[in-house]
């Protein structure tokens, strides 16, 4: 089951902009669009297809926020369970470091995807503006120039 909408916008458009969540319900019925809630999403969620997503790669940043929160929670609550705290409050601590941990390391690697999808889009401003000038410039008058000839 594919999405169409996803399909023809990521052959329009590059880059991180071409984020169209699968969540949306059409945009030929905008009453919908607005009564779609949390039961609505609970009842389209697949966990099948929701594991798909995440380790087809769909999912930027999901698997390194995901294991890094995992191994954090796993040394936080297993500290915490050596130094005596019991089992209850050892995994609250654990659950705490894996909330704090996955959302902290997903927030900062979105947002260094973001910061790199901008540094991309500069430097190829730059590359076309100066591959155009280089073009306007050259006019077919021989390819050999000065540099060349003081090797």
């Amino acid at each position: 089951m594919s999405d169409p909408s996803s399909s023809t916008s990521s052959s329009t458009s590059s880059g991180p902009s071409n984020r169209n969540p699968t969540h949306v319900l059409p945009a030929s019925k905008p009453e919908q669009q607005q009564q779609a809630g949390v039961g609505e999403a609970l009842k389209s969620f697949r966990p099948a297809q929701a594991a798909n997503r995440l380790s087809s790669g769909r999912v930027h940043c999901a698997k390194q926020s995901l294991l890094l929160g995992t191994a954090t929670a796993a040394g936080v609550g297993g500290i915490s369970a050596l130094a005596g705290r019991g089992p209850k409050r050892s995994l609250n601590w654990g659950i705490g470091a894996w909330f704090l941990i996955t959302i902290s390391s997903w927030e900062l690697c979105r947002r260094s995807r973001a910061a790199e999808a901008q540094r991309m889009k500069i430097a190829i401003e730059a590359f076309s503006k100066k591959r155009a000038a280089a073009a306007g410039t050259s006019g077919g008058a021989g390819g050999t120039s000065a540099p060349s000839s003081q090797r």
